[in-house]
Parts: structure tokens; C-alpha cells; sequence
């Protein structure tokens, strides 16, 4: 067995061992305590010294290592042992292992190493300092689909580049394996051993992969190609613009029925407001059937890029992509039938919701074959369509069939208001007219007698044949200096033949012009009461407004009221952890909790957990200093409690602080002196003993910045919550410290309370 030296690093071998005998080590004679076992820390693997186990999958266990020969970090994952004892999977494993590390992309965790060792395979690869996007979704819930989209583009790139190079296919897509690291970069990972472990799965007619996200030809064991990748990714990108699983189930087994028969979920339901681009790409990616997909990641790219640059994508989802699966048939065998021809299809209010004639899988063969592919989404109907609860009317009513009497009546109706309007006008100056002339009348009634005998001339000049225009003047010469109510009957009957069709005209001018005033005004009533009803209307529409901006506004400020005081008590939550792990010095730990967040959408959290971040790597960095300097801080001065003694270092390694003092021991009145000897655990170190020996750093290596050592120092007891005056007096005058003085005074104020 091969481990590492726990005090100078150097690399023992030994042949018979048991877990946890101390040995001494040939390079510095210290005593070392023999790892627990083969995948303890401090065993080596190949070329690396397994530190610490950083998670557990289907194929294997995950560890972060050094790699001596090259001094770097590494991520070795080391097979479980059934995978180990089959031989013909270890073949293809390793040969996919060389394939995969010949690709070297940006988007893609760098393959390092593949081997055995004393039975032990592993695949070694780059260590990626960040998160998983299944942290960050888990954090932060459903993500902006402008960084959703740069992300599912970056893992397209890498997918394309695999599959151009290699020909890899991935077959587990999904959150774990897409890293973000601190600065955005975005990094897929296990490229290149997912793909066996399925190969080995369908031999043995088991299904592999994440429910959440696997492809129907996955779930069938049928060959899977590029397409099923496009689909994975497809879910994994619905999850994180959503928030949420594509399908969700009980079980595995109910969300597995769910890929195969019921059709996607609509995102834009689910998540108003999304771009309709997006949307559609991502129903294009799950379309049941690999041949109803993108062909290639290529073309998906250019569809991705059309809809990061505002526009819409150029593939449109098949009519039948959504339809059920038919397990008689089988997914190659529809293909044939049905080319992947993009359709258009018009939206459809209410949907159609398709259901497997069992629950389980294993009976969904009897649900029976699934409609022809070619045929338009719509029309088939069955006992579980769902139709939309309400239809207009328009579309009832058949084509060129008359409209309803209603209808037909309307303009009659219109012409006869027209007309009684006319009558009732008409009437109203008839009645008028004639009650006027009534009135007249009454007035020359007595001198009526009077007249009658001067118009015997006139009269007498008509019956002789006179000429109109004679009888005219002698009417003339009779009516001046008279009123019209003082000529008579006798008057009007000789006048009326001269001026009847002059007196019409000029009646009905009368009437026209009287008719056009009232027009006139009605029109002008009409044009007032319109405009006061439009001003009664902005007024209520203003009003309405103002009521739904205040209420909108209040609205707003409750919600921001919510997030503030969600998001203080988040990072209340976050600080107070961070400081238990600072104290217990697992550094790793505590910048986890804010790696994932410094991406979050809220600009104000985001900073704040970059300077937390910023403030736990000083941290480390000092305590690095520290840890493992061997003898470069000997003779520096420990104080011991209740004491004016001093212990001197000798010797610090990764876990202890070694330390000896010298008192003299008196016995029969005789003294002599004796070396007494201390060690420390690390971890039990205070802050007041960093402070000396940080101290002593400073005054035995002059290559230090000693501004340096004040800021890592002070954001070394910003981190532990310790000292905190003492943490100001060190980053006092420092640029660039305004966030942990900040994080200082909430900290006193909580001690404080």
C-alpha cells in the first residue's frame, strides 16, 4: 500500500499493514498513522493522494486528489467493485476513457488519467473549483432564461465538439454534471463514461440513467445516438427556466410513463412571459421521437444563437411530436413511416390531454397503435380529449348560412328610428305653425266687417279680367299701412291664386330652415353629451389607474419587504454557518455556500456573498501560511495561560503544532533543567496563538507584504467572529476592505443583542 507522509509529504510504501499503525516515516522519521483504508485520505491511487471524498454515483465514488508528479488538484473517480469485476466492461470503459481525453475544450472537464491499480480502476480528471447547476437551481430556483439559454448554448458547444471528434455520446445530461465555476465558465462533465455504464445497462435489460431527464429511447434500451442527448438537454433546459421537472411523478416508474405518453407541459403556461423562441426550441429538443428533434447539435446551435439575438428559431415543432409512444411498434419503426418534416401548427386554446390506457408501463402496450405521424395534430378524437369549455359563436355558425333574424332586422330598425324622428319633426312644426295662424286669426276677427267693402274694387277688377299683375298692384295699394291681420279673408282669397306658389316656397324654405336649427342643435346636445361622456370616462379610467398603480405600487412594496426580509434571514442563515466551518478551519465547506450565489439574479445578494467569498479564501489563505510550514516558524512564542512562560515551536505540520519548553526541575535542592514537549491539535489552536505566529511570520520572512498578512489576518477573525476590534485595528487604512468593516459592525451589533 502506497501513502502520503501526513508531516513532509513524501510517499510510503508499505507491505503488510493494518488500519491506523503508526509508522515511522523514512524521510523525516516522523510517526504516521497508516490510512483506514485503500480510499482513505492520504492513500495514493495511481499518481494521486486521495484528500477528501466529494460525492457518490452509479458507476462510482468521486475524490479530490494531488497529483504528485505534476503538483495540481485533481477529481478521480474510482469504480465500484461490481463494474470492476466485468471484464468486458473495464475494456470499453478505458477505451472511451483515452477517447474522451484526447478532446480538449473549454466547455468540457479535462480527462487526466485512466488505469488500475492493485485492483482499483479510476478515471482521473481536472478538479473544477465552483458549483453544480443542480446547487445553483437548488439555491436559487429557476434561473433568467437569458443565462439559461449562454448556459444550455455552452454545453451544446462542448456536446457538438465530442461528437465531431469522438463520436461520444453523453447519455446523462442533466444538472450534476454541468459545473459553473466563480467566474461564469461553464464545464460538462463525465463525458465519455456515462456512455458504458448504459451500454452495460441495455445488455443486461436494466435502464440507466436520471428519470427527471432521460430520453423515451433510453427508457425502450434502444440504440440512442446524438438525439438523446439534445432530448436531456431539452429537460434539463425546461428545468432551469422553469423552476421545475418537465414531468413529475411519484416514482420513477410514473415519470418514465410520462416521457413516453403524455405530451410537454407548456412552458408558456407554466411561466408567462418567457420568450416564444425559447419555447419552442425546447419543445422541438423533446419531441417523443429523435427524428421530430434537431438532427445534430450544429443545427440546435444555430436555432439557440437565432433566439439569443432576438429572433425565432427556424425549426417549428412537428405536429405529432407530442403524441404517445406506441411500444408495439417502437421508436425506429414510427420513424420510418413518418420523415421528421417541420409543420406549422396553429395554437389551440384548451389542449388535448393524452393518457397510456394503464398506469404502468409494463401494460401500456395494450393502449393501442398511436395515430399516423403525418396526420395534423387536433383532429383525431377520443374518450380522454379535453376540449376548451367555451365557443363563439362565429365558429359555430356553418358556412354561408344567413345570419340570425336579429341580425337581418338590424338595419331595418335603424331606418325606421330615422323616419319616425323625421315625422315627429315635422309634426312638431306643423303643430306649431298652425297654432300661430289660429292665434292671428282671433286678433282681425272684428275688423274683418270693415274691410270687406274696400275690397268690392279689387274684386270687381278681377271679375272684369283684369291682368294678374293689375290685380296684383290694386291688392298692393289696398294692403299698405295695414297689418297682415287687418286684410281680411276676402284679401287672402283674391291674393292666394298671384301668390300661392310663392307663399309654398316659401313655407317650405321656412320649414327646411327651422328643420336644419333644430338638426343643428341636436347635433350639437348630441356632441356635448358625447363629450362629457368621454370626460366621465378618462376620468374613471384615470382613476382606475391611479388605483391599480397605488395598488400595484403597495403590492410591490410588500413583495419587497418579503425578499428583504427573506433574503436577511438567508444570509443570517449563511454567515452563522460559514462561521462554524471557519472555526472548525474547513475552509472548502464554507466557501460553498457562497460559490453558487454569486451568480444569484439579485444584484445586492450577489455582491454580498462575492465579499463573503472574497473574506473566507483571506481566511485560508493565512491559515495556508500556517498549516504544514514545517520549520519555518520555529522560536515562535506560544503564551501559556495563568503564566509569564513561553512555549517555542519546533515544528508545525497539517494537523498539530509541535512545541517544547524548558523549566528547571529541582530535587533535593538540586536543579536541573528538562525539555518539556507539546503538541497541539491544529484545530485547538486560538486565534491568539495565530496572532503570535503570524507575528513571528513577519519579522523571520521578509518577502512577506506586511499589509498582506494585516488584511488576511483581519479577515481570518472577520470569518471566526473573534476579536472584532482587533479586525478593525488590522484592516484600518487598507483599500478595498469596505465590505468586511461592514460585515465587522453587523457582527458587533449581533453580539451586542
Amino acid at each position: 500500500m502506497r501513502f502520503e507522509c501526513s508531516h513532509c509529504r513524501s510517499i510510503l510504501e508499505i507491505g503488510e499493514w493494518e488500519p491506523g499503525e503508526a509508522v515511522a516515516c523514512g524521510h523525516c522519521g516522523s510517526a504516521v498513522a497508516v490510512p483506514e483504508s485503500r480510499l482513505s485520505p492520504g492513500a495514493m491511487v495511481g499518481d494521486f493522494v486521495l484528500r477528501e471524498e466529494l460525492g457518490r454515483g452509479g458507476m462510482g465514488t468521486v475524490f479530490l486528489a494531488h497529483q504528485v508528479s505534476l503538483d495540481r488538484k485533481a477529481a478521480v473517480k474510482v469504480l465500484h467493485e461490481e463494474f470492476a469485476a466485468d471484464e468486458a466492461y473495464i475494456g470499453n470503459f478505458i477505451r472511451e476513457a483515452r477517447a474522451a481525453a484526447n478532446l480538449n475544450h473549454p466547455g468540457i472537464v479535462q480527462a487526466y488519467a485512466v488505469g488500475e491499480d492493485e485492483g482499483l480502476y479510476y478515471f482521473a480528471m481536472e478538479y473544477v473549483e465552483g458549483s453544480t447547476l443542480k446547487e445553483v437551481l437548488l439555491h436559487s430556483g429557476r434561473m433568467v432564461p437569458e443565462r439559461a439559454l449562454e448556459i444550455v448554448t455552452n454545453v451544446a458547444e462542448a456536446l457538438d465538439f465530442g461528437w465531431r471528434n469522438q463520436k461520444l455520446v453523453h447519455r446523462d445530461i442533466k444538472p450534476d454534471n454541468i459545473m459553473l465555476t466563480a467566474t461564469g465558465t461553464v464545464k460538462l462533465a463525465d463525458l465519455g463514461l456515462a456512455r458504458w455504464g448504459a451500454d452495460n445497462a441495455e445488455s443486461s435489460g436494466e435502464v440507466h440513467g436520471t428519470p427527471q431527464y432521460i430520453s423515451p429511447e433510453q427508457l425502450l434500451g434502444q440504440p440512442v445516438r446524438i438525439g438523446a442527448d439534445i432530448y436531456s438537454l431539452g429537460a434539463t433546459f425546461y428545468h432551469m427556466v422553469s423552476g421545475h421537472f418537465p414531468y413529475q411523478g411519484t416514482d420513477a416508474l410514473a415519470i418514465a410513463e410520462k416521457h413516453l405518453f403524455e405530451p410537454l407541459p407548456s412552458l408558456a403556461a407554466a411561466v408567462p412571459g418567457l420568450p416564444p423562441g425559447l419555447c419552442q426550441v425546447i419543445e422541438v429538443m423533446m419531441a417523443k421521437r429523435p427524428a421530430h428533434r434537431y438532427r445534430d447539435m450544429s443545427e440546435l446551435l444555430a436555432d439557440l444563437r437565432r433566439v439569443a439575438g432576438g429572433g425565432m428559431p427556424a425549426r417549428i415543432p412537428v405536429a405529432a411530436a407530442q403524441q404517445p409512444v406506441d411500444l408495439e411498434v417502437g421508436l425506429e419503426a414510427e420513424e420510418t413511416a413518418s420523415p421528421a418534416i417541420p409543420l406549422p401548427r396553429a395554437p389551440r386554446a384548451g389542449g388535448v390531454k393524452l393518457k397510456p390506457s394503464s398506469p404502468k408501463l409494463r401494460a401500456a402496450k395494450d393502449s393501442g397503435p398511436a395515430p399516423d405521424l403525418a396526420e395534423p395534430a387536433g383532429e383525431a378524437v377520443s374518450p380522454e380529449t379535453e376540449f376548451p369549455a367555451e365557443v363563439s359563436d362565429e365558429e359555430l355558425s356553418p358556412a354561408g348560412e344567413e345570419p340570425p333574424p336579429a341580425k337581418r332586422l338590424a338595419p331595418l330598425f335603424a331606418l325606421v328610428l330615422v323616419v319616425l324622428l323625421a315625422v315627429g319633426g315635422a309634426a312638431y312644426y306643423f303643430l306649431f305653425l298652425a297654432a300661430a295662424d289660429a292665434d292671428g286669426d282671433d286678433k282681425v276677427a272684428d275688423r274683418r266687417t270693415e274691410t270687406v267693402d274696400e275690397l268690392a274694387a279689387v274684386r270687381s277688377l278681377h271679375a272684369g279680367g283684369a291682368a294678374p299683375a293689375e290685380v296684383a298692384a290694386a291688392l298692393g295699394e289696398y294692403a299698405a299701412g295695414r297689418d297682415l291681420g287687418e286684410l281680411g279673408d276676402g284679401f287672402w282669397e283674391l291674393a292666394a291664386p298671384l301668390v300661392g306658389e310663392d307663399l309654398a316656397a316659401a313655407r317650405g324654405q321656412a320649414r327646411e330652415t327651422q328643420l336644419a336649427a333644430w338638426r343643428a342643435e341636436h347635433e350639437k346636445l348630441t356632441a356635448a353629451a358625447e363629450v362629457r361622456r368621454a370626460e366621465a370616462e378618462r376620468r374613471a379610467g384615470e382613476e382606475a389607474k391611479r388605483q391599480a398603480e397605488e395598488a400595484k405600487r403597495r403590492e410591490e412594496a410588500e413583495r419587497l419587504a418579503t425578499v428583504a426580509a427573506e433574503l436577511a434571514a438567508r444570509k443570517d442563515q449563511l454567515r452563522w454557518e460559514a462561521v462554524e466551518n471557519c472555526r472548525a478551519n474547513d475552509y472548502r465547506k464554507a466557501l460553498l455556500l457562497f460559490t453558487p450565489l454569486q451568480n444569484d439574479p439579485r444584484p445586492e445578494f450577489a455582491a454580498w456573498a462575492k465579499d463573503k467569498a472574497a473574506c473566507v479564501e483571506l481566511a485560508q489563505a493565512l491559515f495556508a501560511r500556517v498549516q504544514n510550514s514545517q520549520r519555518q516558524l520555529a522560536g515562535a512564542q506560544l503564551p501559556v495561560p495563568q503564566s509569564r512562560r513561553r512555549w517555542s515551536v519546533t515544528f508545525i505540520g497539517i494537523r498539530t503544532i509541535e512545541a517544547e519548553m524548558t523549566v528547571t526541575v529541582y530535587e533535593r535542592g538540586v536543579g536541573r533543567e528538562e525539555v518539556k514537549k507539546l503538541s497541539l491539535p491544529l484545530d485547538e489552536a486560538d486565534e491568539q496563538i495565530f496572532f503570535h505566529l503570524v507575528s513571528h511570520l513577519a519579522t523571520v520572512d521578509q518577502t512577506v507584504d506586511a499589509n498582506r498578512l494585516r488584511l488576511e489576518f483581519g479577515a481570518f477573525l472577520i470569518s471566526r467572529a473573534k476579536y472584532l476590534d482587533e479586525a478593525r485595528r488590522q484592516l484600518a487604512g487598507l483599500p478595498g476592505t469596505e465590505g468586511m468593516l461592514a460585515e465587522i459592525e453587523f457582527l458587533a451589533q449581533k453580539a451586542e443583542n
